[in-house]
């Protein structure tokens, strides 16, 4: 009898939910709003109603097969082996939820819960950019920035469940605040919020020469400094390059830790490639050894926004 997985990504904004079958094949896909100011409650209520959709999907066009089991991937800091979420950014309401608990009530099937950005590296590295490879690290751009590290073939989680924090390396001792708290994090410079904000304050200055002025500051995120580079806008250009060379500093410190076979760049600001990652690569062999740097392939995620329920689906195959 084929086996087949629940993979769920919780998101600040969306949580998509599918049917994954042995391969990594995504079968069927439903996408809710997370609607995280309705707190916990809600949003594990939104997530079980997806899981017996997607069960009654499976019962209703699958006959050769069943479901295993659940994984869930979630933001911030969690409890692997608990089951726990015990802080989140982008889930603000969330402390100390015992989420694989809860769900497992409801369900009545094995849960397994990861960081997110852990669960898009086993994605990767079960059929994406990193299949293969035995040693990984994959940094997601977005909102923040996050990571996740594979070292012979098994997800890194550390001593107390909490690696991969990879945004939060300082890259300059008295930089910019970073929304953790602290000062001069990777994630304060290179992640989708701050190149935005970087970019509002420029054009405050009267004699930025940029389409951007046009728009309103309110208006102005990363996907809109891409699309205005992307028309030929310079200063747009010059604001994702700096981007890159704030995220080379990181790499060049991942290449000297963990000597992987490959980094990866994925989340969605990572659709900005072209211009990231020339620049950070030319600044991550300013900063790194050229015979470390020289083995490394630095590539783009290939699973797209799937990585995450790819490799929370991955947790319920492994029962890990």
């Amino acid at each position: 009898m084929k086996k087949y997985a629940i993979g769920i990504d919780i998101g600040g904004t969306n949580v998509p939910a599918a049917i994954i079958d042995e391969s990594g094949k995504t079968i069927h896909v439903i996408n809710k709003k997370t609607m995280a100011e309705g707190g916990p409650d809600a949003v594990i209520k939104r997530i079980t109603d997806s899981i017996n959709s997607l069960i009654k999907y499976f019962d209703d066009n699958i006959k050769n097969g069943k479901i295993i089991g659940i994984g869930i991937g979630a933001p911030g800091t969690l409890d692997h082996k608990k089951g726990q979420i015990i802080t989140s950014p982008n889930l603000p309401q969330w402390r100390n939820i015992p989420l694989v608990e809860r769900i497992s009530k409801e369900v009545n099937m094995p849960v397994f819960i990861d960081n997110d950005a852990n669960c898009a590296a086993i994605g990767e590295h079960w059929i994406g950019a990193a299949n293969g490879a035995e040693n990984v690290v994959l940094v997601t751009l977005g909102t923040g920035v996050g990571g996740g590290i594979i070292i012979n073939n098994k997800i890194y989680r550390g001593s107390h469940g909490t690696a991969g924090e990879l945004g939060h390396i300082t890259i300059f001792a008295k930089g910019n605040k970073c929304a953790c708290g602290n000062f001069g994090c990777l994630e304060a410079y290179a992640s989708a919020n701050a190149t935005a904000a970087r970019a509002k304050e420029r054009l405050k200055r009267e004699d930025t020469a940029s389409s951007l002025q046009t728009k309103k500051l309110s208006e102005i995120n990363a996907y809109e400094i891409y699309v205005h580079a992307e028309q030929g806008d310079r200063f747009a250009q010059s604001i994702l390059t700096e981007s890159g060379s704030y995220l080379g500093i990181g790499i060049a410190t991942f290449a000297n830790i963990f000597d992987p076979d490959v980094i990866i760049i994925g989340g969605g600001f990572a659709g900005a490639e072209k211009y990231l990652i020339p620049a950070a690569i030319d600044e991550a062999y300013k900063r790194s050894f050229k015979s470390v740097m020289d083995n490394i392939k630095i590539t783009t995620a290939k699973l797209g926004n799937n990585a995450g329920i790819i490799g929370a689906a991955k947790l319920a195959f492994d029962g890990d």
